[in-house]
């Protein structure tokens, strides 16, 4: 292994490729527009990204001038918003595919860094995606390159962090003519209001993006941790706890906690689970001071399992609350909460192959005592911050006040 821990050897980053892949992608060889470029003057500073021409703007050579884009025109009119005069436009794919089926969804990200290049040169406040491949092409390179289906998306403002720019997805306009002609009017709603919250932005996310690395503190020894630990707990402020173990469920006599994160909203520490650390944190969730979990089931199991106490004034679960505020499905996670809410970019990416078992079972154990210790606790701890700062926004929106 040298000088390289196993964690730093696993899973790099897949970095984008900002060269177009038009020859791999042949697009180019059957349209009358190949390469269309992004039109509009983008006054209102909104990015409006596509997925493909069709017939009426392969002709022409514009984006949006066909029945999809008057329909568009329209919606964004009721807002005061000129198609033309307020925003850029483009799509994820550049060309027309045949038939306007995209016939293989590796086009997109052949064609993504056309999008990449028009983002960093138009550098807009806004981008609206409206469909699966404007997705896949544009969330594919800030978040997560598979981002699933389009159903879990439509909606959202994220703010990102990466580009400090807000992201709004929704559907695209000729999906929802077609709904509109089957009788669903609903669609049609949401997505008047999705363009609505779109254009309604005003500035960027941040005026600055803070590193999230600064609010992280990782305590290796017990002694240390045991004090900052007995120092959070006489502050007796809300806080959000969260366990990194060698196996879901904690049955097994093998089964053990590795470490564990505070968070105080302000700041995480995280630490080994090892002496006196564990009896300062057994003080704590004796305490009534207010508990902040993601699907905390998780949490007062392992505690009940290995401390024999029960957690003491649990106030919220972020899973359940991202469950009651958007019945969707693969909508729950706390990846994909504090991204959508937080614009968080993936942070679990040298330690998701470790926390996989190599056994169909919950009492299976895992890999994690091959992670790095350090990668283990910078992960631990961020999970917790995370957990405590969606929980604010959630409970914000749910109108309750959790004091925090």
């Amino acid at each position: 292994m040298g000088f390289f821990h196993k964690t730093e050897l696993v899973q790099v980053p897949k970095q984008q490729n900002l060269l177009p892949a038009c020859g791999a992608c042949g697009l180019y060889l059957t349209c009358n527009s190949p390469k269309m470029l992004p039109y509009g003057q983008g006054r209102k500073k909104i990015l409006v990204v596509g997925e493909a021409s069709g017939k009426t703007e392969d002709d022409v050579g514009r984006p949006f001038v066909g029945k999809t884009g008057r329909y568009l025109r329209e919606k964004l009119g009721k807002f005061g918003i000129d198609l033309d005069r307020d925003c850029w436009t483009t799509n994820a794919l550049r060309c027309r595919p045949r038939s306007n089926i995209i016939p293989n969804e590796k086009m997109v990200d052949y064609c993504r860094p056309y999008l990449i290049q028009a983002f960093e040169e138009y550098k807009p406040e806004t981008v609206i995606l409206l469909g699966a491949k404007a997705v896949k092409s544009f969330i594919g390179w800030v978040w997560k390159e598979d981002c699933g289906p389009m159903e879990k998306w439509a909606g959202w403002r994220i703010p990102d962090q990466k580009t400090n720019t807000w992201i709004i997805p929704t559907w695209h306009p000729s999906y929802v003519g077609r709904q509109k002609e089957e009788g669903d009017v609903v669609t049609e709603m949401y997505f008047e209001e999705h363009l609505r919250q779109a254009v309604e932005i005003e500035g960027r996310p941040y005026k600055s993006i803070s590193d999230l690395s600064s609010k992280l503190r990782l305590i290796v020894s017990p002694q240390e941790a045991a004090l900052a630990l007995d120092s959070m707990r006489k502050e007796e402020m809300p806080i959000a706890f969260d366990l990194e173990t060698n196996s879901l469920k904690p049955d097994s006599s093998r089964a053990k906690i590795i470490c564990c994160s505070v968070s105080n909203g302000e700041y995480s520490i995280a630490f080994p689970w090892q002496g006196e650390a564990v009896e300062s944190m057994r003080e704590i969730l004796k305490s009534r001071i207010p508990k902040i979990g993601y699907h905390l089931k998780f949490e007062h199991r392992w505690i009940k399992a290995k401390l024999g106490i029960t957690v003491r004034n649990w106030i919220w679960d972020g899973m359940i609350a991202a469950h009651l505020l958007d019945n969707r499905g693969r909508i729950c996670s706390l990846k994909f909460q504090s991204f959508v809410l937080l614009g968080v970019p993936p942070y679990e990416t040298l330690i998701a192959p470790y926390l996989r078992a190599r056994e169909d079972s919950g009492n299976a154990i895992n890999r994690i005592h091959e992670v790095d210790l350090n990668t283990l606790l910078r992960y631990c701890a961020t999970d917790s911050y995370l957990e405590w700062r969606v929980a604010r926004i959630q409970s914000r929106q749910m109108g309750i006040d959790l004091g925090i």
